[in-house]
């Protein structure tokens, strides 16, 4: 049992024997439980199920308790019930209208779920205001504004979350995303992931980004212990087994590969699941499978006269419309798969490039789909100069949507320019081990 496990279960029965009657003490069982499946390796299924009991026995005790509806909310959010959640944290904010977690679980909920990231901004600025020593919520903050491209806004707060707790890993993990996903610094991208895994070893999401980190490097070696290192820490957690699916497809073992996909897929319906299994198919032939998969998921993509396009946690559906659209261009319907690729184009112009919520290089995507090679190989390097490298080498060698510019001369060019970026980036990371100037972190035997 890890300690996480432990602590909770502790809690339980402190709660159950001391605290029978002490509604809130639910609500912060609740919550324990809600975070062990956010960042401590418990299933989700399992982690809201807890969760689930915890706060039913905090409103039987008190029905009018607003954190007790908070914890609830996160719950709905959780199980898909986005509209039945949103209500529920505007009654708990009615309830407990100085409640700032409430504040920013809605937030999550407005900038991650339901494509509102200004209102989202909005609520994650009260709930600084009304707890200000709150290093995750100085982060969220920093996340929302980078989100909008106000990077150097986002930089500000994830500082300032370390200032409010220097043991806080999520502000280091948050400028470690900053240095990867604005300025394409792997290298100093390492320096502050090691910041983040030296004060939450057990973490297996930060370590799962410590390992991807050196797939993007070209150091296979390092990236298979970090990732394995993950998969023990996470064995039932999202990205650990997505990065482990990553770490299989760089070594060309695709079979292997499939078998993460789908376990993270069953984990967590997010985008880089459903996207890197429907590559697999698409880099197969398999396109009517690919259509089917996206009939049952988003029917509006193949029905819809105006389908729906948005920016969220539940798919970032955008670019699951353009990998639909690579099949549906080859099982003879061009003219939906138009319709998705211009409807993708007009979302992502509202999208930054770059940082957290950025498109990266839909745009690319796009133009090869609709066979503007020069367009497509304009906009790459346009994204290339301006630091795009997150998943550089798996675009770039497996993205099927980008196939047909894998003879041009230009396209070889830029990736074996990334390639000697990367390699540079690696010698700054090995050449700051030898000067023993990075954050020293454990090596389990």
């Amino acid at each position: 049992m890890n300690r996480g496990r432990l602590t909770c279960c502790l809690a339980t029965l402190f709660v159950g024997i001391v605290l029978p009657n002490f509604a809130l003490a639910y609500v912060g069982l609740a919550d324990a439980y809600a975070w062990q499946s956010y960042q401590g390796g418990v299933p989700p299924e399992e982690g809201f199920a807890k969760a689930q009991v915890a706060v039913d026995k905090a409103l039987a005790l008190d029905d009018g308790l607003g954190e007790a509806y908070t914890s609830l909310a996160k719950i709905l959010q959780e199980r898909g019930d986005s509209e039945g959640a949103e209500a529920t944290y505007q009654r708990a904010l009615e309830l407990n209208p100085n409640y700032a977690p409430a504040y920013y679980w809605y937030g999550f909920l407005l900038r991650f779920f339901l494509d509102r990231p200004e209102e989202a901004l909005t609520l994650f600025r009260k709930a600084v205001e009304l707890d200000p020593l709150s290093a995750a919520t100085a982060e969220q903050l920093g996340i929302s504004l980078h989100g909008l491209g106000r990077f150097e806004e986002g930089l500000v707060w994830f500082k300032r979350a370390i200032e409010v707790d220097p043991g806080y890993s999520g502000g280091y993990q948050s400028i470690a995303f900053h240095y990867l996903l604005v300025l394409g610094r792997l290298d100093e991208s390492v320096v502050w992931q090691r910041k983040a895994i030296a004060r939450d070893p057990g973490n297996p999401n930060t370590v799962a980004f410590y390992g991807e980190a050196f797939l993007g490097l070209g150091d296979l070696d390092e990236a298979e212990y970090w990732i394995n290192r993950s998969i023990e820490l996470g064995p039932e957690s999202f990205w650990p087994n997505i990065v482990m699916q990553l770490l299989h497809l760089y070594r060309g073992d695709e079979a292997a590969a499939l078998e993460y996909g789908r376990k993270a897929l069953a984990i967590y319906t997010d985008w880089p699941a459903r996207i890197l299994l429907q590559d697999y198919a698409l880099r197969a032939g398999r396109y009517m499978e690919v259509r089917a998969f996206y009939e049952e998921s988003h029917p509006d993509f193949l029905n819809d006269d105006d389908p729906e396009i948005d920016d969220n946690l539940d798919g970032n559906n955008y670019w699951l419309a353009i990998n639909l659209a690579l099949a549906l261009s080859k099982t003879g319907e061009q003219e939906r798969a138009d319709l998705l690729l211009d409807r993708s184009f007009q979302h992502i112009l509202t999208v930054p490039r770059l940082g957290i919520g950025g498109h990266w290089i839909a745009d690319v995507q796009i133009y090869a789909l609709q066979g503007e090679k020069q367009k497509a190989l304009s906009a790459l390097r346009q994204a290339i100069n301006e630091g795009w490298r997150r998943f550089w080498w798996y675009h770039l060698k497996y993205d099927p949507t980008l196939e047909s510019l894998h003879e041009e001369p230009e396209f070889q060019a830029m990736v074996a320019e990334i390639e000697a970026d990367m390699a540079a980036q690696l010698e700054r990371v090995r050449e700051m081990e030898r000067r023993g100037e990075l954050t020293l972190i454990p090596r389990s035997e």
